[in-house]
């Protein structure tokens, strides 16, 4: 990883900062809602709304798996070379 943000010129970042936005919890529900809409309002054959309950669904296991995997599995701290803009020097 890394080696990969060694090549990545620093400019880059407020913009993945700024699209970060897309991925906190308001966001993500409209999209999701907007797609199950969709695929809701596309359906014109039988059974095809079981796929369209699918989508939240899945991103409700999605959520679930990212709850389990933060709060019950132990996984250290990025070690502080890999911080791009620290605000401390405590790890």
């Amino acid at each position: 990883m890394v080696r990969i943000q060694a090549h990545i010129p620093a400019r880059f970042d407020a913009m993945w900062d700024d699209i970060a936005v897309l991925v906190t919890p308001v966001p993500s529900i409209f999209f999701v809602g907007l797609l199950t809409v969709a695929a809701f309002v596309d359906v014109k054959h039988k059974k095809i709304w079981l796929r369209a309950l699918l989508i939240p669904i899945l991103f409700g296991a999605l959520v679930l798996g990212e709850l389990y995997g933060k709060s019950i599995v132990h996984h250290p701290a990025p070690p502080f070379f890999m911080i791009k803009n620290p605000t401390t020097i405590f790890p």
